[in-house]
């Protein structure tokens, strides 16, 4: 199989992209306990229904709220993994109470947690997010176990004249997959689709302002000396956002994503 669509919220619901060959879907819907935040019940009924499902494929998450799920996946990786979350939130805020995994907090569960864990690498991240947790993060970052290119990076990177900017833009994943990343990893890749543009696509949280061929251009490059580990998708338009327009753009992207990985999951 190559995509796995995961339902909790039923917003997924008139998008197309579900029946597509090689796809299975789930319903999640019936699971309690997992909106924003997921409690051990809930977490220990999701990883027992993926149990037998496979990492290497892209897996739909359903709206940021469920983003969590990426660490129930992660679980399922036995070896040395980087792992790469495209997203308009750095995700590492620290619990609100005890250790209950939640969507803001995901990525810091999966750093001080998962033994297999590597490095971890955000794009497209909001500057001002990341300065404002800027001492929770510092043991992270000075590590080496947490990086950030964020969105204002990105932007002053593709500031240059007509004549430089085209041979710039393409050094720009390179260089990235260079520096943070390297080569002969297994990587796993997390998208929220909150990165993107709101011309692009509707999602239930605050977007930032990346184009669909820059996100496939960092995958590209990061993936030319890596093997890819697995995917997840998630950033849909709430249930009650989910209007014809808002569905037929989610269902393009998440098409597009299907597209675009197939090759990297043979």
């Amino acid at each position: 199989m190559s995509s796995i669509i995961m339902n909790f919220s039923n917003v997924y619901i008139g998008q197309d992209f579900i029946h597509d060959d090689n796809s299975i879907y789930m319903d999640m819907s019936d699971i309690t306990g997992t909106d924003c935040y997921c409690d051990d019940d809930a977490a220990a009924e999701i990883k027992g229904r993926i149990g037998n499902m496979p990492v290497k494929a892209v897996h739909y998450i359903d709206s940021g709220n469920y983003h969590y799920v990426s660490s129930i996946w992660l679980d399922k990786i036995t070896e040395p993994f980087t792992l790469v979350v495209f997203d308009n939130h750095p995700d590492m805020q620290p619990p609100a109470f005890g250790d209950i995994l939640s969507c803001g907090g995901w990525i810091k569960n999966v750093l001080d947690n998962n033994g297999y864990l590597e490095k971890v690498l955000i794009i497209g991240v909001n500057r001002k997010l990341t300065d404002e947790l800027e001492d929770e993060l510092k043991m992270y970052t000075e590590s080496g176990k947490a990086a950030f290119i964020t969105r204002q990076e990105i932007a002053d990177r593709l500031d240059c004249s007509a004549d430089g900017c085209e041979e710039l833009y393409t050094d720009m994943y390179a260089d990235a997959a260079d520096k943070y990343v390297g080569e002969g990893h297994k990587v796993y890749i997390s998208l929220d689709k909150d990165v993107l543009d709101e011309r692009i696509v509707s999602t239930n949280w605050d977007q930032g302002d990346m184009m669909l061929n820059e996100v496939s251009s960092y995958i590209n490059a990061i993936l030319k000396n890596n093997e890819l580990a697995g995917m997840d998708v998630c950033g849909e338009p709430s249930l009650g956002q989910a209007h014809d327009d808002a569905v037929i753009r989610s269902n393009e992207v998440n098409r597009y994503f299907s597209n675009i990985m197939k090759n990297f999951l043979l």
